[in-house]
């Protein structure tokens, strides 16, 4: 969302008669090609290799609909995933009070995410 406000901003700054409609959905258009270019531009070249990637883009742009603008369900699913599995498997816990998370013994708490859940 971040993203989206700070390129709402500039369009406001370049196109100041456009209506507050006309700048979220410009805003939005250019904040999913950004998002697309990252993860089938970058990302997905990275994780898969270029010979998958490159199928997978050619495919995708074989069949591409510019009003169509955003990542197929079944991909966002796969990939948030494979993200996920990406992660470390320690989570360390901040207590509520702000205090730094330090044990007694100045070691920082943590947890086995695969162990604890």
């Amino acid at each position: 969302m971040r993203s989206h406000n700070n390129i709402a901003k500039e369009l406001r700054v370049l196109n100041s008669h456009w209506d507050d409609e006309k700048l979220f959905q410009t805003a939005r258009e250019i904040n999913i090609a950004l998002y697309q270019q990252i993860i089938y531009g970058e990302w997905m070249h990275i994780v898969l290799g270029d010979n998958i990637a490159n199928q997978i883009n050619n495919e995708r742009f074989s069949t591409y609909d510019g009003n169509k603008a955003g990542v197929s369900n079944e991909f966002a699913t796969a990939a948030i995933r494979f993200y996920n599995s990406m992660m470390p498997g320690d989570l360390f816990i901040t207590p509520f009070n702000g205090l730094a998370p330090f044990n007694n013994d100045n070691s920082i708490e943590q947890l086995n995410m695969y162990g604890n859940f």
